[in-house]
């Protein structure tokens, strides 16, 4: 039996949660994609933060189409560059409704990010994302020398699944992966999806975005949907792995990052404590995404450095 998570103790993180009930706004488990795809976009704040040069591209895929990407370059750069994939359950998100979110964590990292617009489901379903991800990872890994994977949720899944390709692909290295609340792991049952009711991301609609992105159950053993099932961990780019503790999928990103740790990956992880799934983009002026920024810039800080480069 299920019960409800405790009130939040973090009055941000009760705001959130209240704003987004005072929104009516719609859940991907009773709702079509579009619904929720309008509503991202009406939500794009107006006022953004400047960065030195914003940069459109487009990576020319197999079939003739092309991949949009947007390069943000915040004053004095350093030599990490940040490949970042949005969030929202492989369904909804872009480029544009990010641009607010890249925008900062280029100022706040010092990094250049590099922002993907992968296709989205069910219009295009898996592998689709993985295919784009992989073909972004490609063409900056080509120019760039610390190339640093990055994401929130599906975002930090399609992180960790190119790390792995790229491994085994015998590609030059990528030199870090930053995950935000990812999802892992294959199954929709496990305990810890129903252990409390959260008050962002409920096991319904982490069913319902799965349903869409991986319509065939047969296929969520596939490690680019589940990166957990891969035995071997070993030899994959250094960890940051940030949970939250009001979300479902916590229990499992910490398993993946305990995994990482054992196969001998450096790994350093972070409960934000109160935090609710999404809080890093949800609530990008909260004191937990001022923490989690602080995180990201420590982490590459500390890549850049062992790599022997000037930050």
């Amino acid at each position: 039996m299920t019960t409800m998570h405790p009130s939040l103790r973090d009055p941000e993180m009760q705001a959130l949660v209240d704003a987004l009930s005072s929104l009516g706004m719609p859940s991907i488990a009773n709702a079509p994609p579009a619904a929720l795809r309008a509503l991202f976009a009406a939500l794009r704040p107006a006022d953004v933060q400047p960065v030195a040069m914003v940069k459109d591209e487009h990576l020319l895929r197999e079939d003739g189409t092309s991949l949009f990407i947007r390069h943000y370059v915040p004053d004095g750069a350093g030599p990490a560059t940040i490949l970042y994939f949005h969030g929202g359950g492989w369904v909804v998100g872009s480029v544009d409704d990010y641009d607010h979110i890249t925008r900062m964590i280029a100022v706040r990292t010092g990094c250049a990010v590099v922002s993907v617009d992968y296709r989205l489901a069910p219009e295009h379903p898996f592998p689709a994302a993985v295919e784009d991800a992989w073909l972004a990872v490609r063409a900056m890994v080509a120019r760039k020398k610390l190339l640093v994977v990055a994401g929130d949720s599906a975002g930090g899944n399609l992180s960790t699944v190119v790390a792995r390709i790229a491994r085994d692909a015998g590609m030059p290295d990528i030199a870090g992966q930053i995950l935000l609340y990812p999802m892992v792991e294959a199954g929709l049952e496990p305990p810890a999806l129903s252990a409390f009711v959260p008050p962002v991301l409920t096991r319904d609609e982490i069913a319902a975005f799965v349903g869409h992105y991986v319509a065939d159950p047969a296929q969520r053993s596939d490690p680019r949907f589940a990166p957990a099932v891969v035995q071997d961990l070993s030899g994959l780019p250094p960890a940051l792995v940030i949970m939250a503790a009001a979300d479902v999928l916590a229990a499992q990103a910490q398993r993946y990052a305990d995994r990482l740790a054992l196969a001998g990956v450096s790994v350093v992880t972070h409960t934000q404590p109160d935090a609710v799934h999404g809080y890093f983009t949800l609530a990008p002026q909260s004191g937990a995404a001022a923490d989690t920024l602080e995180r990201m810039r420590s982490f590459i800080a500390a890549i850049v450095r062992g790599r022997g480069q000037e930050e």
